[in-house]
């Protein structure tokens, strides 16, 4: 029943892929990856140029430990973003995803990157400091 509302919310929300995208990410839990992944697809298709749905499509592809296919989703997400908010995640994203691999300097640049974007986000912030200290240079806030 889930599964059809959130077919439905795509077919009623015309104007917003994040409306879609939202439902989305609360419905996660509650599906299996396969049907997540047929529905973000499902969704990308009606909104090709959606930033928010790109974003989920990289957060599914690293838990299903798909590395390359998370970074082009995220950088498919900074390409599309037409918010700073959106920007910022993006790139967030795409740090959190080299800190992983431990390439903290890659990381770094893109969370001070996202930081230039969007200043006072803690999270982004939280991240530059740990990567900083992860590649040998602690900064002070």
């Amino acid at each position: 029943e889930a599964v059809d509302l959130a077919e439905r919310a795509m077919a009623m929300s015309s104007e917003n892929a994040d409306y879609v995208a939202l439902y989305l990410t609360c419905l996660r839990p509650q599906v299996s990856d396969q049907k997540m992944e047929t529905l973000i697809l499902a969704a990308i298709e009606v909104y090709p140029d959606a930033s928010s749905l790109s974003l989920l499509e990289g957060d599914l592809l690293l838990a299903k430990n798909n590395q390359a296919g998370a970074e082009e989703a995220y950088e498919k997400a900074y390409s599309q973003a037409l918010t700073k908010w959106d920007q910022a995640a993006a790139l967030n994203a795409i740090g959190v995803l080299w800190a992983g691999r431990g390439s903290y300097d890659k990381a770094e640049a893109r969370f001070a990157q996202a930081l230039r974007v969007k200043p006072y986000d803690a999270a982004i912030r939280a991240n530059w400091l740990q990567a900083c200290e992860d590649a040998g240079r602690p900064q002070v806030e």
